[in-house]
C-alpha cells in the first residue's frame, strides 16, 4: 500500500511539474511574441526615420541641385553656341586638345615602360 501512495504522490508531482512546465512554456510563447512584434515595430520605425531624412536631406539639396543644373544648361548652350558661330575655330581648338592630349598619353606610357619594363 505505501508503494501505491507512494505512486500516487509521484504522479501528483509530476502533473503538478507538467502543469507548472506547461504554464511557463505558454509564458515563453507570449513574451516570444510580444519581442517580435516589438522588433516588427521598431524595425518600422527605424524605416520611417531614415526614410524621412532622406525626404529632408533632398529637400534640402533641390535647390542646389537645380541651381546647377542651370548653370550646366547655361554653360551648355554658350559652348553650342559659339560652336555654331565659329565652326573652324572650334575644330581647330578640339584638334589642338587632342593632339595635347595624345602627347600626355604616350609620355605617360613611355615613362611606365622605362621605369616598370
Amino acid at each position: 500500500m505505501s508503494d501505491q501512495l507512494m505512486n500516487q504522490d509521484d504522479r501528483a508531482r509530476i502533473e503538478e511539474l507538467e502543469a507548472r512546465i506547461s504554464e511557463l512554456e505558454d509564458k515563453l510563447a507570449e513574451r516570444a511574441s510580444t519581442l517580435r512584434e516589438k522588433l516588427r515595430d521598431d524595425a518600422d520605425e527605424a524605416g520611417s526615420e531614415m526614410k524621412e531624412k532622406a525626404e529632408r536631406l533632398y529637400r534640402e539639396m533641390k535647390p542646389l541641385l537645380d541651381k546647377y543644373r542651370e548653370e550646366r544648361e547655361k554653360i551648355a548652350e554658350r559652348v553650342s553656341c559659339g560652336i555654331a558661330e565659329h565652326p573652324g575655330l572650334s575644330l581647330a581648338l578640339a584638334f589642338g586638345v587632342g593632339l595635347f592630349a595624345a602627347k600626355l598619353l604616350e609620355n605617360k606610357a613611355g615613362h611606365y615602360r622605362h621605369h616598370h619594363l
